[in-house]
């Protein structure tokens, strides 16, 4: 069975966590940034709100596309109007690995290591529309027997 989700604005690639040692007590500690758990929580709680299932614990394949804002350079009038391959940052590993940790916090996954197949699309928006993230979480099994690599 094929899961989807929506998730409105703006995608966020997941950043790594910053490392400190405080000079007094000589502690190490680490910390996620902000824009990082924002995201990642925002996601999370957007999906456990359709979620009631136990979660999977099978191989699955995770299809995620990936919509970001035009900046203004593509906004001109000679610019095309559908969707344009996104080819700068986030990396599209970063933005998978938010994902499949968001499913996971969720309740989707018991663990982002179920995801055997994925594939990871960066696009800018078409003209009309609205940055978002788009997931598709399907069993490996299911999506074999699709006749689909």
């Amino acid at each position: 069975m094929i899961r989807y989700w929506l998730i409105p604005g703006d995608p966020v690639g997941k950043a790594r966590a910053r490392v400190f040692r405080n000079k007094y007590t000589g502690c190490v500690h680490a910390v996620t940034p902000k824009k990082t758990a924002n995201w990642e929580s925002y996601a999370s709680d957007f999906i456990a709100c359709t979620w009631s299932e136990n979660p999977l614990d099978e191989p699955v394949f995770l299809d995620i596309v990936c919509v970001f804002s035009r900046p203004k350079r593509l906004l001109r009038k000679c610019s095309p109007p559908g969707r344009i391959p996104h080819d700068v940052k986030p990396d599209w590993d970063n933005v998978g690995k938010i994902v499949s940790d968001a499913l996971t916090r969720a309740g989707v996954l018991r663990d982002d290591a179920r995801v055997s197949k994925a594939c990871v699309e960066k696009v800018y928006a078409a003209l009309d529309e609205l940055p978002k993230v788009e997931v598709r979480v399907d069993e490996l099994s299911n999506h074999m027997a699709r006749g689909m690599r």
